[in-house]
């Protein structure tokens, strides 16, 4: 038998991530047109990017975001229905600082039709905390607010509310009101 790249000592999670990428980068050079292992590959990217975003150069977190990127935009395009895969984009788009190409993936998932009630309040949700962080809290507010409407019980969902509290609680915030009328129609305030 070949010997094995997994080593015989239990490895850290930064050297087990690192692994688990190097082994989905072979299968994608051995087998180029096989989707899950691009799909795969394409996971472990985000990972490395989400767990690198403190420790690594600017450089380093360029080229693996550029990477990420140009797989993702491979795999969204092999499975269309893939909203996780598009909103995972959409954010490494954001943090790469093209913000504008992020804006259109969230515009082009919130156009897209027959979306079930969890996934469309996830986008809801997730698009609002992109207006957040691009500073436009004043419309990242509607989209908490669409999230929390829809009665599916999720994290999502949970945390719109908790967003949209806190926001309310602020009393120098100029939609503190509607915010307040809003969570107590919905029997959250």
């Amino acid at each position: 038998y070949p010997p094995s790249p997994i080593p015989a000592q239990p490895l850290t999670c930064s050297q087990s991530l690192d692994l688990a990428l190097q082994v989905a980068e072979e299968m994608v050079r051995k087998y180029p047109s096989e989707r899950e292992a691009k799909k795969l590959l394409a996971r472990y990217y985000k990972y490395k990017i989400f767990k690198s975003l403190k420790t690594q150069g600017n450089a380093d977190l360029r080229e693996l975001m550029g990477k990420c990127i140009h797989i993702y935009e491979e795999v969204t395009s092999f499975y269309p229905f893939y909203t996780t895969g598009k909103i995972v984009l959409a954010d490494i788009y954001a943090l790469s600082g093209n913000t504008e190409k992020a804006d259109q993936i969230y515009m082009d998932l919130l156009k897209e039709e027959d979306l079930n009630p969890a996934t469309l309040q996830r986008i809801h949700f997730k698009y609002g905390n992109h207006l957040w962080y691009k500073k436009s809290s004043y419309e990242s507010i509607d989209y908490y607010k669409k999230a929390a409407e829809i009665p599916t019980q999720s994290w999502e969902r949970k945390k719109s509310i908790q967003i949209l509290r806190s926001v309310a609680c602020r009393s120098n915030h100029r939609r503190c009101d509607e915010i307040k009328a809003f969570l107590s129609r919905l029997g959250q305030n």
